[in-house]
């Protein structure tokens, strides 16, 4: 006599131990990276800041963690084909992201030059400003997607589905940026952005995407900002 299936919610429950593993991974992942890429930029500014340096340490860093996600990413062989039919989306995403953004800041401040960056809390030239709002910002996308996608929902996706583990690496990555972000209107447009990653990541089967998505999208909005600022 043939036994019964296990009962899904139940596999779930068992597998709780292993997923709480996998959250600490990806989240752990995400904060050492963004720690090593800090590091870089403290030591530019304690070495002298005549030479802006640390961009290029810091990029490498970031695409090198997307590159290695991708090699671990267990539908990577899906992928090629996968990117042709979701560019499109990508190229939406880009646009919907930025304008998001700006609509939340509020467009009038933005035209006022009155958003803060990144680097504005740094003690440090100006131009040093500017690169690091720049870079940090950039490089903030490839490594968040490297360990949200890369560590969580591909791997999650094995075992939970894709729906599921979409939710779960979105609940990771909105729970992360409560740590640094201050207001509701950001919380907003950290939700949306977790959806549209998280699709993203579902729809092209790689970590490549998204994370390039996202690294576009936050380039973007700096130059927005830029453009509105005084000299």
């Amino acid at each position: 006599m043939n036994e019964e299936p296990a009962d899904p919610e139940s596999l779930v429950i068992a597998k709780e131990p292993w997923l709480s593993v996998q959250v600490v991974l990806g989240s752990a992942a995400l904060v050492l990276l963004s720690f090593v890429a800090e590091i870089f930029v403290r030591i530019n500014r304690w070495s002298g800041t005549d030479i802006y340096w640390f961009p290029v340490p810091v990029l490498a860093l970031g695409f090198s963690a997307v590159a290695i996600a991708q090699r671990l990413n267990p539908y990577r062989i899906r992928a090629r084909a996968a990117l042709q039919r979701t560019m499109p989306a990508a190229v939406l995403a880009i646009v919907l992201l930025v304008g998001t953004s700006v609509y939340l800041m509020g467009w009038t401040q933005v035209r006022s030059g009155h958003v803060s960056l990144p680097g504005d809390s740094i003690n440090a030239p100006a131009m040093f400003r500017m690169a690091y709002s720049i870079a940090s910002s950039f490089v903030a996308g490839l490594i968040e997607e490297a360990s949200i996608r890369g560590v969580i929902q591909f791997p999650l996706t094995r075992r939970l589905g894709a729906f599921r583990a979409q939710v779960l690496a979105g609940i990771v990555f909105v729970a992360l940026h409560v740590l640094i972000t201050s207001g509701n209107k950001q919380l907003v447009f950290v939700a949306v952005s977790a959806i549209v990653f998280g699709l993203l990541a579902w729809r092209s089967s790689s970590v490549w995407l998204p994370a390039a998505v996202h690294a576009i999208s936050n380039l973007s909005i700096i130059i927005v900002i830029l453009t509105y600022r005084s000299p």
